[in-house]
């Protein structure tokens, strides 16, 4: 699995030795959280990446996108392995499932996203990833968490506005591939641009 997140594994590399300084200082009630997190993290992936080198490359970006983003480590996995164990059957590769995670993570700091707002898109999309289609309360999710994403849906359906889109919701004929389409457009656009800095340790634990 090979992500396009030169800036994120930058910022991991630069991390690497203040991360192990400041876990020497964190209690071990937060030491054992955050090691659980990455096991758990670890064993979701290897449960559909048989091949443990690739396992390992995607907990790499995954982390890389966590922290360049500052998502949460376990939603960002999870994205990625709802989007990742339903691949095959959309026709996409590990790589399209990390480009999407990493989309879809740099949408949610654009525009303004929660922690608790994006953990639940990301639950409905997930959702509506292994349903392969949005019903209406995974696309409702899209539209009050990330309205230009909603609107692109839109465009990519061929339809001027999120009401339309609504509608074809609730025809039936909404896929998941539409937002995996409308991300793609966004990105090629310019869109998802974050501003390239080292996050902060604290921001940085945050995320993971």
């Amino acid at each position: 699995v090979q992500v396009d997140t030169k800036g994120a594994q930058k910022s991991m590399s630069g991390l690497t030795k203040a991360v192990a300084g400041l876990a020497a200082a964190l209690s071990v009630r937060e030491l054992g959280q955050f090691s659980d997190n990455l096991t758990t993290l670890q064993t979701k992936l290897r449960s559909f990446i048989p091949d443990v080198d690739e396992a390992e490359k995607a907990f790499k970006a995954v982390a890389a996108i966590s922290i360049s983003t500052g998502q949460n480590l376990e939603s960002v996995g999870d994205l990625f392995t709802k989007v990742g164990r339903n691949a095959n059957s959309m026709g996409l590769s590990l790589y399209d499932a990390g480009q999407f995670t990493q989309q879809l993570s740099t949408a949610f700091a654009l525009f303004g996203a929660t922690s608790q707002e994006a953990e639940r898109a990301i639950y409905n999309i997930g959702q509506a990833f292994s349903l392969t289609m949005f019903q209406g309360e995974d696309l409702n999710s899209v539209i009050e968490t990330m309205g230009p994403v909603a609107q692109k849906m839109a465009e990519v359906m061929g339809v001027e506005t999120v009401g339309e889109l609504k509608k074809l919701a609730s025809q039936g004929k909404v896929t998941a591939q539409v937002i995996v389409d409308a991300l793609d457009r966004m990105d090629k656009e310019g869109i998802l641009k974050l501003e390239k800095r080292v996050p902060t340790l604290g921001e940085a634990f945050t995320s993971l």
